[in-house]
């Protein structure tokens, strides 16, 4: 089949005009990675699935990024801090500085701080005997 016969079937089933709508739609992915936004911010302004944003960043060579954000330094020190050296308890220290429980423990994990043992309970017997 001839060039221009192909062409002209392409553009009147529509698909040349799709490839360059996704080629579009995959260059803003691109770039909105490269700004450095979470996949959920960038599924959410593009209102496409995870699974989508994944395929078109491997598709062009980009490293899929992590969907944990970045927890600020200076929180880090001071939950550390505050959870080593003072009698706060998970609770308080969550609320403390704005976090989740999920968050606080993230930040026990990766700073490899022993856990504390919680306090016992005097004068209760084990409970069913």
């Amino acid at each position: 089949m001839q060039e221009y016969k192909v062409r002209r079937i392409l553009l009147q089933s529509g698909a040349m005009e799709r490839q360059y709508e996704y080629g579009v739609r995959d260059y803003r992915l691109i770039e909105a990675a490269r700004e450095g936004l979470t996949q959920k911010e960038i599924c959410e302004r593009f209102h496409i699935p995870v699974s989508l944003l994944i395929k078109v960043l491997k598709t062009h060579g980009e490293p899929p990024r992590s969907r944990k954000q970045a927890i600020d330094p200076e929180v880090v020190r001071a939950v550390v801090a505050d959870y080593l050296d003072s009698d706060l308890t998970r609770e308080e220290i969550c609320a403390e500085h704005g976090i989740s429980a999920a968050i606080l423990n993230r930040i026990l994990d990766d700073e490899e701080v022993p856990r504390r043992t919680p306090p016992s309970r005097t004068g209760t017997s084990p409970s069913g005997f």
